[in-house]
């Protein structure tokens, strides 16, 4: 399958979301704290666009049904989940969502137990400004939408956004790097 690249091509697709979604006041709503092996806090929230059957259970508990949270996020993103899912294969996707990192904010250097698996950012609403990730491969300033990059979330990570604005990327976890073999390393 083409992988990230392919999402990369479709950044207008997954904007267009996004932004009707922000427009009519609705995302203020969604945005929430995602449970993590690390403690990001109300600086990093997310807004989730699809989450594996194991991590939903893992994050809300094995008593909740997966299906009631799957059903309306493939209506509020169609045009989003046909663009991952013509790409990758539900199996190798742990989860997609809008990533915010507040403005004036910093997320400390900081990795995760989560072996085997490729971050994907893509940057959607990106304030102009000193906006950043340093990971083990070297450091990525956000500069516009479209901007991305991959990278280990098991190697220590910090990211930053020195704008008085938020920071909006959209964020996939790629079980066992899957659609990102091919890729250069980031610079």
């Amino acid at each position: 399958m083409p992988g990230v690249r392919s999402i990369v091509s479709g950044v207008d697709v997954v904007a267009e979301e996004y932004d009707k979604l922000v427009s009519c006041g609705a995302a203020d709503a969604l945005w929430s704290e995602w449970d993590s092996d690390w403690e990001h806090g109300a600086n990093w929230q997310v807004i989730p666009v699809y989450a594996s059957k194991e991590l939903a259970s893992k994050r809300l508990g094995s008593e909740y049904a997966w299906e009631a949270m799957i059903l309306p996020l493939s209506m509020i993103w169609p045009s989003t989940w046909a663009l991952i899912f013509d790409n990758f294969d539900p199996s190798e996707v742990e989860l997609a969502a809008f990533s915010r990192l507040r403005g004036n904010q910093e997320l400390v250097e900081h990795s995760h137990d989560n072996p085997g698996h490729k971050i994907f950012h893509m940057g959607i609403d990106i304030p102009e400004g000193d906006i950043g990730l340093s990971h083990s491969s070297g450091e990525h300033t956000w500069e516009a939408r479209g901007d991305w990059v991959v990278f280990d979330d098991n190697e220590n990570h910090r990211a930053w956004n020195k704008t008085d604005k938020d920071r909006v990327v959209f964020y996939m976890d790629l079980k066992d790097g899957k659609g990102v073999s091919n890729l250069r390393p980031v610079e």
